[in-house]
């Protein structure tokens, strides 16, 4: 068991839309630079190492904060792995085994939000992420592996009012959660296409 080193979660490369929010299932890749009409960018590095920390700075005014206080690491430093070679800070439950993260800022700025999880035991373990609007949602059930195997979904909003309001993960076992990204402003012409996406009959499908 990697203890207080490390969390995995699993993930797989399906979309599914619900309503107003579609979610990915990234599975072990990085993270992409787009998803539908947003622009992603990256969280800021986070210093507060080995600190208990209930919100993190986001990118463009956001801010992502935790139910919980949750233990600041870094891969590599008081935590062991991750995949695809990220380096950056993850958050450790400090033994929960679920969690839920809240998107604040202008709706603008955060019509997308992904992350990765992986649990803390170096096995296969059942992790479930659930991405909501604040009046629909898309649910993920996957395995993912502690042993260098972090996992990532994205969700994000096609029609109005933008925002991600929430992202809650839970495990069978304690893990950690970072590679926190965030989506902007739209750019020229995306809202425009957002209003066609909008005009489509909705499409719904489970994901498990």
């Amino acid at each position: 068991m990697k203890a207080s080193l490390a969390l995995t979660v699993v993930c797989t490369l399906t979309a599914v839309s619900h309503a107003d929010i579609e979610g990915l299932a990234l599975g072990t890749s990085p993270p992409p630079g787009q998803l539908g009409i947003w622009t992603m960018l990256a969280a800021p590095f986070d210093g507060r190492l080995f600190s208990d920390v209930t919100s993190v700075p986001g990118q463009i005014f956001t801010t992502i904060t935790f139910s919980q206080p949750m233990s600041c690491r870094q891969v590599g430093f008081g935590w062991a792995t991750w995949s695809h070679g990220y380096t950056g800070n993850v958050y450790y439950t400090n033994s929960a085994t679920t969690i839920t993260l809240g998107v604040l800022g202008e709706r603008l700025h955060r019509g997308a939000f992904s992350l990765y999880a992986e649990p803390n035991p170096f096995g296969v373990f059942t992790m479930i992420a659930t991405g909501s609007d604040g009046v629909s949602a898309v649910t993920f059930t996957e395995g993912v592996d502690g042993s260098g195997g972090a996992k990532g979904w994205a969700f994000y909003t096609t029609s109005e009012p933008w925002g991600i309001d929430s992202v809650t993960i839970t495990s069978d076992v304690d893990f950690a959660v970072g590679e926190f990204a965030t989506g902007y402003i739209p750019a020229p012409g995306g809202l425009a296409l957002a209003g066609f996406i909008a005009l489509r009959p909705a499409r719904r499908r489970i994901a498990t």
